[in-house]
Order: structure tokens, then sequence, then C-alpha cells
């Protein structure tokens, strides 16, 4: 079911516009745990508890994802004051690493746990895919860069 990845994706555009993660999980979760629930009535009782969880998860991490990327979000400002740039220029460093994590998220966690894939496989795959990731991106650049030079 795509439930959980609609409801990190949701959570990332409310708290992206907002800039607020906690705003933006007191209008969610009133919203996502009754549709998650109704949603997961037909499962076996244990899988019922555990996409709750996820639904839980994806509320989470779409509101702290889209509050780290916000250009309005308080700790978005103050990060680049204190490291004195400007608050676009702090964004734009953020935004490729917090794409990434996105993606991994959805790709690795929301989408394949709401089909009930196992939450310790999904978390193990998703590790490993992160740790490769940037010697695959590494040997791109250096083929790039070759073939550029």
């Amino acid at each position: 079911m795509l439930i959980p990845s609609l409801i990190f994706i949701t959570g990332s555009l409310i708290s992206f516009s907002t800039g607020t993660s906690w705003g933006t999980m007191g209008i969610l979760f009133p919203l996502a745990i009754p549709i998650a629930a109704a949603a997961c009535q037909t499962m076996a009782p244990h899988l019922q508890e555990s996409y709750l969880l996820i639904a839980v998860a994806a509320v989470f991490s779409g509101a702290v994802f889209g509050d780290h990327c916000s250009p309005f979000s308080d700790t978005t400002i103050v990060s680049s004051i204190s490291c004195g740039v400007e608050p676009h220029d702090h964004i734009r460093t953020q935004i490729p690493f917090a794409l990434i994590t996105a993606a991994v998220a959805i790709i690795f966690g929301f989408l394949p746990a709401g089909l009930g894939i196992s939450p310790f496989f999904l978390l193990f795959s998703g590790t490993v895919f992160l740790i490769f990731l940037p010697s695959v991106l590494n040997r791109f650049k250096k083929n790039k860069v070759k073939s550029n030079g």
C-alpha cells in the first residue's frame, strides 16, 4: 500500500511550506493515524500494529525532512547565521543529501514496508545501499571527469 509513502510526502510538503516540523506533526497525526488504521483492517493483527508504526514513522520523518529543507525553518536560519552564510546557500548545500535520504526512505522503507516486507530486512538493505552509494557516485564522477578531460 502507498499510504505510508503518501504520508511521508505530504508531511514533507507541509513542513517545507510552513517551516515547522512540530506544526506538521500536529496537523498530520490526527489525519494519518485513522487513515492508516482504516487501511489495515483486513491485515493480520500483528501486521496492523506494524503498519500503524510505519505510519507514525512516516509522519515523523516527513515532518523533519521538510523542516530540514525549508527556507522558513528556524533551524535553517540559525544554522546559516551561525555559519555566516545566506540561508539559500545553506539550503543549497543541504538539499542533495536530504533528497538522497528521502529517496532511500521511500524506496527502501515506506513503499516496501507498506507492502508488508520485514522492517529489519529493509533497514539492512537501505543501510547497505547508503554505505555503497558514495563509492558508486565517486566512480561515476571520476569517469565523467575522464571523458571530459
